[in-house]
This record gives structure tokens, C-alpha cells and sequence, in this order.
């Protein structure tokens, strides 16, 4: 009898040891999915039609990171990187921003978000609940400050969206109504480290300040200002003011162009600027009485996108499916670039036209990117090869599966 039940009493212990040492190890984490490319698949994923190297999903800034390894882009609610020589999507920052993006996507110049010269730091324009601009580190998407109504401007006026720029080193923020905007807000600059409002400046009865942006040096800023109220059109002007003091050092008398944008070169007296009515793009002098233009370059669509070189010797210029490559001083264009997916921008969108392309140039100028509506593409600048990026990056409208499921 006990001969027969020896073999049971074997095979039962030799089970409950394997249960034990079963109970034992650490269960294993299942195995990520992944696509055709190695990229990681989203929880639940099975499978990814196309490949989300290079793009985007829909940004309102790009910019190069100094080293030029990476790009680092903005919307949808986070920063993100994406390493250029792959296009995978890098490190991802989180900051709360997805419902201002929907606004944002029917502002024309991208104004209402501004990136410093270095990248480290990141404003924006955040609508969800009441208005206020957010300070951020890229970096970590720490946040700096918020800037509420109260704190941005002495007399606590509710406005619906202003427009940004931060100084080169992002420790100055400007905050102004726009040209697009309805809102009649002074011009204020605040200390984005310590939250303190610099200066604020008053604004005429029917005048209000279209843009503004700090000189390279950070010791000016160089405002639009325009006044609906006095004679004909909107009567447009530059005004100068010291970035320490607040003081206005001089008027510029502006004629014969409204509604435009500019960006301000190194040497203090010079700047590029493009209307919101097209044609070309002109450089212009600043440093008299009167804004003087200098040179045109190249017919640019409405609302179309530039970009200028650190040293301010070179600008991009993306117009009606060509990227032009100019020359400043000498008025010479060196070359053009193909830009796969740029969008027709004579197509009206609602009475007016998204910003639907971005241009970002490296630090050295030695890399140039160029974002349509899908994806991105970098070339060399001084070969013009497209050297990483997609193609078009055609969005999917519609997906079903099969009756078979397969």
C-alpha cells in the first residue's frame, strides 16, 4: 500500500516546489509593441500605418536646439524633441496647454507663444478659464511664472489673446494685443525670474501696439503702434524704447505699408519686415526719422513665413512651394530649396489663412528646417541637399477595417 502511494507524494511535493519558486520570481513585464520602424506603439496599439519620424502633429513653434542635433517644437500641449539625423520623436514635456492650442490654430503670425534665442525658455498664451501667459523651462516644463491680468497690466483689463516675445535670453517677456487682436491692452514687459513687471506703457485713445520684439542686445525694444483714430488707414509707427529705463528714445515715421511683421538685426538700425498684403520682403532702415527701405528680395505669399541667421546676414523666405535663400546686404539670391507640402496660401481660409508652414535656421546656419502642415524636413544650407526629413506627410481622413478583420 505505501509503495503505491509513494510516486503521488513525489510528484505532489515536486509541484507545490515548483508553484513556490513559481510565486517566487518577479513577473515579467510584457513586451512593448512596436511598428515596422522600432518605434514604440501607444498602449493597446497593434500596428501603425506610416511612421512618426519626422512628424509633427501640428505645432506653433520650431526652432533648432543650439547644438543642432535636435529640433524642439511646441503644440499640442507639450515640447517636444525630435533628433534630426532619425526624426524619432525624443524627449516629450507635458504643459498643460492643449485647449489654447485650439485658439491659437486661426492666429495668423504664431505670436501668441515665443521661444528665447537659446531655446530654455517657452511662453505662452493659455485660454482655458481666464486668460494669462505661462513662463515655462523647456527643458523640465517647469513652470517659471503665470502672469495673470492683474500682475500683466495696472488696471486688471480682461482681454481674450495677446500677442508674446521674450529676450534673447528669455529673462524679459513683452506682452502686447496683436494686430489681430480686439483687445486695446498696453505694452508691458515683465521679469520672468522674479514675476515683477517692468515697465507698462500707456496707449492713445484708438492706438494700440501690432508687434514688438526686443533688439539682439536686449537693450531696446521696437514697437509697431498703430491708431485707427487720426485721418486715413491706420497711421503706423515704430516707437523705441530703452529696455531698462522705459523711456522712449525716438518715433519712426512709417509709410506707405501697414500691418506687417518684422524681425530686427544685430546691428540696431537695420530690419527685414513682410506684409500681411504679400509682396516682397524688404529691409528696411530704422535709425532716422522715417523707416527707409533699403532693398526688396522676393515675392512672398500672405502670411508666409521667414527666417533669419543669428549674424542677421541671411534670410529664408518660403514662398508658393520654393524656400529662397537671399543674400541681405548684397540683395543677391545664393539658391532655392524644394519644400515638400507647403500648402497654396493663396487659398482663403475663413476670410483669412492659417499659418500653415514654419522655418527654423541653426545656430551655426549650417541646417535649415522647414514644417509644413504634416511633417518636417532639414537641409544643408550650404549644399541645399535635403539632407533628413519626410515628404509631404499626407494627414489620414478615414480609417476602417476590413470585413476579415485582417
Amino acid at each position: 500500500m505505501s509503495r503505491l502511494c509513494l510516486p503521488v507524494v513525489v510528484i505532489i511535493t515536486v509541484a507545490l516546489m515548483a508553484l513556490d519558486n513559481a510565486a517566487a520570481q518577479p513577473a515579467q513585464p510584457a513586451k512593448a509593441r512596436v511598428d515596422q520602424f522600432g518605434d514604440p506603439l501607444p498602449d493597446g496599439g497593434l500596428a501603425r500605418i506610416g511612421s512618426t519620424r519626422y512628424r509633427h502633429g501640428g505645432m506653433d513653434l520650431l526652432a533648432f536646439t543650439p547644438d543642432g542635433k535636435s529640433l524642439i517644437f511646441h503644440g499640442g500641449g507639450a515640447i517636444r524633441l525630435m533628433e534630426v539625423a532619425s526624426g524619432k520623436q525624443g524627449k516629450s514635456v507635458a504643459i498643460g496647454d492643449n485647449e489654447s492650442r485650439s485658439f491659437r490654430r486661426f492666429e495668423f503670425d504664431g505670436s501668441s507663444v515665443a521661444l528665447s534665442d537659446d531655446t530654455k525658455v517657452l511662453a505662452f498664451v493659455s485660454m482655458s478659464g481666464n486668460t494669462s501667459v505661462t513662463v515655462v523651462e523647456t527643458a523640465t516644463g517647469k513652470e517659471r511664472k503665470t502672469f495673470r491680468s492683474n500682475e500683466l497690466f495696472k488696471n486688471n483689463p480682461g482681454f481674450f489673446q495677446a500677442s508674446l516675445a521674450l529676450s534673447p535670453d528669455g529673462k524679459y517677456l513683452l506682452v502686447f494685443p496683436g494686430r489681430n487682436g480686439g483687445d486695446r491692452l498696453p505694452l508691458a514687459w515683465m521679469d520672468t525670474t522674479n514675476g515683477q513687471r517692468v515697465h507698462e506703457i500707456a496707449m492713445e485713445k484708438n492706438a494700440r501696439i501690432g508687434y514688438a520684439q526686443f533688439t539682439r542686445d536686449g537693450k531696446q525694444v521696437v514697437a509697431l503702434e498703430y491708431n485707427e483714430g487720426k485721418g486715413n488707414g491706420n497711421n503706423p509707427k515704430l516707437r523705441v524704447f530703452d529696455a531698462v529705463m522705459g523711456a522712449e528714445l525716438r518715433t519712426v515715421e512709417v509709410q506707405g505699408i501697414s500691418n506687417f511683421s518684422y524681425e530686427l538685426r544685430p546691428d540696431g538700425k537695420t530690419l527685414v519686415a513682410s506684409s500681411q498684403q504679400g509682396g516682397p520682403v524688404r529691409l528696411y532702415d530704422y535709425s532716422g526719422k522715417e523707416l527707409k527701405e533699403v532693398k526688396a528680395y522676393s515675392d512672398q505669399s500672405q502670411f508666409g513665413s521667414n527666417v533669419m541667421t543669428r549674424d542677421g546676414k541671411q534670410i529664408y523666405i518660403a514662398s508658393r512651394g520654393k524656400i529662397v535663400h537671399w543674400d541681405i546686404d548684397a540683395g543677391k539670391e545664393i539658391q532655392k530649396f524644394d519644400a515638400p507640402g507647403m500648402i497654396n496660401e493663396d487659398a482663403p481660409f475663413f476670410g483669412g489663412r492659417l499659418r500653415t508652414h514654419i522655418l527654423a535656421v541653426s545656430a551655426d546656419g549650417k541646417q535649415l528646417a522647414f514644417a509644413g502642415p504634416h511633417a518636417a524636413v532639414v537641409y544643408d544650407t550650404k549644399t541645399g541637399k535635403h539632407v533628413a526629413g519626410g515628404g509631404a506627410g499626407a494627414g489620414i481622413g478615414i480609417l476602417k477595417f476590413t470585413p476579415d478583420d485582417k
